[in-house]
């Protein structure tokens, strides 16, 4: 698979029905729009439920409550219990499982991790260029499902792992977008933060780890 492949597996996962009706559903970016702007939601419908439905009424304190994902080999401490959602998404011949894990403040603010599990061999030989493509694939996807623009781009690490950070101006929401994409083996994470409390972003990655 080479890096040009990549970018649009990476985007088209992430743009939903705006990339040619390839896959069924509008990942994160639909979970962003509901949550952040209080509005209805573009993803799938349980997400959209997740997002619209507030989980807690007050400011959030990093170090909560501890989510742990056996499937996808990572633990993170949200300012709350968060709603976890499973699904899959259609694309290139290949049904790939994502787990969302989101934490919403009265549609105000949103802490959240999604985690795409990519079958052994889906991606070919990963080196360095290969994943940095398919990273800034994911966040010009995050931004175009979101009609978001993307305002700053750096390379990064999540838990030792190369990451891309970047922040996102998204229309009607009450503050830019933080996000952090990074792969570990076969498995892509995008965590976010964003609303009136994204500016404990920093806070939030640093309880990020992997477990396998």
């Amino acid at each position: 698979m080479t890096a040009q492949d990549l970018w649009m597996l990476s985007s088209t996962v992430r743009m939903g029905k705006r990339a040619r009706r390839v896959v069924l559903a509008t990942g994160i970016g639909g979970v962003l729009i509901g949550s952040l702007a209080g509005c209805v939601a573009i993803g799938p419908p349980s997400l959209s439920a997740a997002a619209a439905s507030p989980i807690s009424s007050s400011a959030p304190t990093l170090g909560g409550v501890q989510h742990s994902s056996n499937d996808y080999g990572y633990t993170v401490l949200f300012p709350g219990e968060p709603e976890v959602q499973l699904s899959t998404q259609a694309l290139l011949g290949m049904e790939i499982p994502v787990e969302t894990a989101l934490f919403g403040l009265n549609g105000a603010s949103m802490f959240a991790v999604e985690a795409m599990g990519f079958p052994d061999g889906a991606l070919g030989d990963m080196d360095e260029e290969k994943a940095l493509v398919m990273l800034r694939g994911s966040i010009s996807g995050v931004a175009g499902s979101t009609h978001g623009e993307v305002l700053s781009q750096e390379e990064s690490e999540l838990d030792g792992e190369l990451a891309v950070r970047a922040r996102l101006s998204i229309p009607d929401a009450p503050s830019d977008l933080e996000l952090l994409a990074s792969m570990h083996g076969t498995v892509e994470y995008v965590v976010m933060a964003g609303g009136e409390y994204g500016d404990a972003f920093d806070d939030y990655l640093a309880t990020f780890e992997f477990t396998d």
